[in-house]
């Protein structure tokens, strides 16, 4: 994993625990506070595809496997709220995300 990984982990634990202990159910300190990250690979640059290599690929594409890719790349949602839509959320010629799975 690369150190943003460990970090996101790290962030996400102190949070679940400082709630465990704000709502009674946690009786000692956060264990998270002393933990510390181990050494790891920094991130790399991810690659883009750029509008021509999109294209190619929603034409090779079955009609709906197209269309799941086209909202994905087109509208940057995360996966959860593409998994979420529906055809109430697509409005007056604008999609509305209206929640997330």
């Amino acid at each position: 994993m690369a150190k943003n990984t460990l970090k996101n982990i790290k962030s996400f634990l102190s949070a679940v625990f400082k709630h465990a202990r704000r709502t009674g159910v946690l009786d000692s300190p956060n264990p998270v506070v002393d933990a510390s990250l181990p050494s790891a690979r920094e991130a790399e640059d991810t690659y883009a595809y750029g509008f021509e290599e999109v294209t190619g690929m929603l034409m090779r594409l079955p009609l709906r496997s197209a269309a799941v890719v086209a909202v994905a790349v087109f509208t940057g949602l995360r996966k959860g709220e593409i998994s979420a839509l529906m055809w109430e959320h697509y409005r007056d010629g604008l999609l509305y995300v209206e929640k997330s799975k």
